[in-house]
């Protein structure tokens, strides 16, 4: 059994039927409707096959969908929201192993910011998934895995709105594995509590400070060719797969790639670059200076 919750828009108030669909009627969702429900996993499109409604993975106490009233301690399973980047067919191809519901979206198909693609969401059950905060280093890592998902729906109100006429898929399989993902977030978090302190150390020692006054940006152009980068005359790289470079070095020294994640100064694009510790980054980049 399937345990979610969800709203509904009231269809009679004052004896007077209200047929305005929940996009249009979305202060319904601040009442305290929520129902929290079991229901069989080759049922779920009976809930989400609606205009009326609105349903989440999480319980909510008083059945209002406020943080404070927020609890996961029954939930089985993920709700994946994907607005664009992959299609139905290469997200079936993805979760083939995984007992998953698919179901289009609202705006499926349907042009919205100048896109018309497939607009989705994919449901997998899981019997593993953290409790409580930990749930949300598990979503980190889900988004690191899967970063075609919608990060923004991974919060403790996140929930989403049913379409009537939507189509769906069921796939039968294994259940998903929340476990992996959690340790390694785990692991990451330990690792960054790591490097603070080893960062820390050479704060103390003032040796960071030392060598970053010795950067002028033609050093850190040397640094990123040294890892392999072509740096032209405008002090732009490819940092990755493109046809012009996006990823550029300040006047004064800052790493930039405006296409990607990347931020960051010469000792942290080598420890990124060169999947160096911070201590022999550091000694790295020393010999530049």
């Amino acid at each position: 059994m399937i345990n979610l919750s969800y709203l509904e828009v009231p269809l009679y108030k004052n004896k007077r039927s209200i047929m305005t669909k929940l996009k249009d009627a979305m202060f319904y969702t601040a009442e305290p409707l929520y129902k929290s429900i079991q229901i069989e996993f080759n049922k779920l499109h009976e809930i989400v096959n609606s205009d009326y409604r609105q349903y989440s993975p999480f319980n909510f106490t008083d059945g209002k969908k406020i943080s404070d009233n927020w609890n996961n301690d029954n939930q089985n399973i993920i709700i994946l929201d994907i607005d664009d980047n992959i299609s139905i067919d290469e997200a079936k191809y993805i979760f083939q192993d995984y007992k998953y519901f698919i179901c289009t979206t609202k705006s499926h198909q349907i042009e919205k910011q100048g896109k018309v693609c497939d607009r989705f969401r994919v449901i997998l059950q899981s019997e593993d998934i953290p409790k409580g905060d930990k749930y949300f280093e598990f979503t980190e890592m889900l988004e690191k895995k899967y970063p075609f998902i919608d990060k923004q729906v991974n919060t403790k109100t996140g929930a989403f709105l049913g379409h009537h006429g939507c189509t769906w898929w069921y796939q039968d399989g294994k259940l998903f594995e929340c476990t992996p993902l959690l340790n390694m977030a785990q692991k990451i978090e330990k690792l960054k509590r790591f490097k603070q302190v080893e960062i820390k150390q050479y704060e103390d020692d003032g040796e960071v400070e030392k060598i970053k006054a010795g950067l002028t940006r033609e050093r850190v152009a040397d640094i990123v060719s040294s890892c392999g980068f072509d740096v032209n005359r405008q002090f732009k790289f490819k940092y990755r797969e493109e046809r012009t470079p996006s990823a550029s070095i300040r006047q004064d020294g800052y790493i930039k790639d405006f296409g990607g994640d990347l931020a960051t100064d010469a000792i942290g694009f080598i420890q990124e670059a060169k999947g160096l510790s911070f201590k022999d980054a550091i000694n790295y980049v020393r010999n530049f200076v």
